[in-house]
């Protein structure tokens, strides 16, 4: 975990279990650590299952209404405690500082509203006069790259194409101007030549608006340029918390190498089959002993499989970069540098 002085978001220690209505229990979450400084933009990353979107749902206070939630540890926002609301008192505490862009436009847009009642929906009591809720309308659609606002304003979600849907839920995410800003793998829904079109928006945004971020993906190389930190979660625990160019170029857990070598590249023909990693994420419905990502690792040895390995800094690191492993040492030595030039990849 790195530390802040002050830091706009902090989560201490969270674990989180979850059970449906027909008493099926998860164990999600367990003793994350994450903070998140102002203006800082920080990589959240993990296989699907691994608690990303949980950890980003707690933090809004969201989660379905089917579901039970437990959970224990501490969330503050601007040193507010959020942890232990009511979800009202959770979002009136919130306010309008923390905004989600979500996987699919299409399922966070409501069908039968149109676009602009949606987009100032968060700012209704800001705005006194009809005149003023045109020109912020405006003046968000424009700030997002779409054009022709008057029409995509009048129009309903169906009505435009996915890359607008999601333009569209970035700016209903920026109406009430937030502090953080969590992205979570905005870009999945969209076509490949979309994506990095709505990347650089987001970097873009995030810099004019000096916006904090949470960029939640599987895709580590999506993360090079684009984030100060990344942190790698699997089976809800913290792996890997580091500066970017250091994780990236020399991971200190083997979950994380195992991501790298993942990686399609892009500049040479890939044999098939596509590399990947062996075995399955572990049964969230019981307690797990010892790292998680024993029986998936080739350097796990008897001791991974029963203690628990303890979040320590990296050897001959930067300052900041942690790693929870018995095997940091020999992990860190099997790294080597990005085989390709440094700097933003194709998604």
């Amino acid at each position: 975990m790195t530390h802040h002085n002050h830091p706009l978001l902090s989560v201490r220690g969270l674990s989180v279990g979850l059970s449906d209505v027909d008493g099926r229990s998860a164990h999600v979450l367990e003793d994350v650590d994450l903070t998140v400084a102002a203006s800082e933009s920080v990589g959240l990353v993990g296989e699907s299952g691994s608690g990303k979107s949980v950890l980003a749902r707690t933090v809004l206070g969201l989660h379905p209404r089917t579901t039970h939630i437990t959970a224990q540890g501490g969330i503050s926002f601007a040193g507010n405690e959020l942890l232990g609301l009511t979800p009202r008192a959770h979002r009136q505490t919130l306010g309008t500082d923390v905004s989600m862009i979500f996987q699919d436009p299409s399922s966070s847009l409501n069908p039968v509203v149109r676009v602009g009642a949606q987009i100032l929906e968060a700012t209704h009591r800001r705005q006194s006069s009809a005149h003023q809720r045109r020109a912020l309308l405006t003046g968000l659609l424009e700030s997002v790259g779409l054009t022709d606002v008057e029409r995509i304003a009048r129009a309903y979600p169906s009505e435009l194409s996915g890359g607008q849907r999601q333009r569209v839920g970035i700016a209903a995410a920026l109406a009430g101007a937030p502090r953080l800003l969590m992205a979570d793998e905005p870009t999945t829904a969209l076509d490949v030549s979309v994506q990095r079109t709505i990347l650089d928006l987001l970097d873009q945004l995030r810099h004019e608006r000096s916006l904090a971020m949470i960029h939640v993906t599987h895709d580590l190389a999506l993360l090079s340029g684009r984030s100060d930190r990344i942190i790698v979660l699997y089976a809800g625990r913290v792996m890997e918390d580091g500066p970017t160019p250091q994780v990236l170029t020399q991971p200190a857990h083997p979950y994380t190498r195992a991501l790298m070598e993942m990686r399609p590249r892009l500049r040479r023909p890939q044999p098939l089959p596509l590399p990947q990693i062996r075995g399955d994420l572990p049964r969230l419905d019981q307690p797990r002993t010892g790292c998680p990502f024993a029986p998936r690792c080739a350097l796990a040895d008897t001791r991974c499989h029963s203690e628990r390995p303890p979040t320590t800094p990296v050897p001959e690191s930067t300052l900041g970069h942690v790693a929870a492993c018995w095997r940091t040492v020999e992990a860190a030595a099997l790294a080597v540098p990005l085989r390709e030039p440094a700097g933003r990849s194709h998604p």
